[in-house]
């Protein structure tokens, strides 16, 4: 290879460093998302969610340090860096392949999951003593994604929280979370309760079950392209670091 070809080498993967960095920046930043909104997503999903916005953060730092690694590499043509750097993103890229299989084999019983702890949200610990967290958490995920109940808002009638309040003068109720403008006990409003039209236009009607999965799925072809995006730029990365590699080797 001549010298203007390795330079070009040299500093494509430069260029594809900073994407990596990139990577391991939003994973980093995904992993304290997670965690700063562990109120909401502890609704949906169980502890592992919590080991895994560590997991994240702790390997968003570790990407950002092996992108380093290659850009040192590249930099000084250094052979055991550059082997280092293509040896991790091989083991990261089949780490994704795994975690996208996994993901697609159990989508199923993953749905099933959190469609089974939101239940238990609703039906057995919301509104109860010592569950604050999961009253909050289930507020807000309400609020954010404009839901009411797991599958309706009659999930509400039959739950601890309204059977713990005989004084509700109106019978079914809601909490004020579910209400479209919420307002202090708009849940227990008689005439929407009397009323379906009214009922439909003063509460959220969908789920939050399939609201939330409405969300996933808006967003899944976006989250595909963007991985896919950077499962590219790594096989890409791959190929450089070995070329250079190779190249280290015919200078010795």
């Amino acid at each position: 290879m001549n010298g203007c070809g390795f330079k070009f080498m040299k500093h494509l993967l430069f260029i594809f460093n900073f994407i990596v960095w990139a990577m391991g920046i939003a994973l980093l930043a995904m992993g304290i998302i997670i965690r700063v909104n562990s109120d909401l997503i502890g609704v949906v999903a169980d502890n592992s969610w919590f080991t895994a916005a560590y997991i994240m953060i702790a390997a968003g730092v570790f990407i950002f340090l092996v992108a380093l690694v290659g850009f040192c590499g590249a930099r000084n043509s250094n052979k055991c860096m550059l082997g280092i750097y293509l040896g991790v993103l091989v083991v990261i890229f089949i780490l994704e392949i795994a975690g996208a299989i996994y993901g697609a084999v159990n989508r199923v019983a993953i749905e099933e999951a959190a469609k089974a702890k939101m239940t238990t949200e609703v039906q057995i610990r919301y509104g109860q003593a010592n569950q604050g967290v999961i009253t909050d958490g289930f507020n807000k995920l309400q609020t954010t994604f404009k839901c009411c109940g797991v599958n309706t808002t009659t999930d509400w009638y039959s739950s601890a929280w309204i059977s713990g309040k005989p004084s509700f003068p109106y019978g079914p109720a809601v909490p004020d979370s579910c209400c479209r403008t919420s307002t202090l006990l708009c849940g227990v409003n008689s005439t929407a309760h009397a009323n379906a039209v009214i009922f439909n236009a003063t509460y959220y009607s969908i789920g939050c079950y399939q609201a939330v999965r409405n969300s996933i799925t808006n967003n899944l072809g976006l989250a595909i392209g963007v991985l896919g995006g950077f499962a590219g730029v790594q096989v890409l990365g791959m190929i450089l670091a070995g070329v250079l590699i190779a190249k280290a080797d015919e200078e010795e």
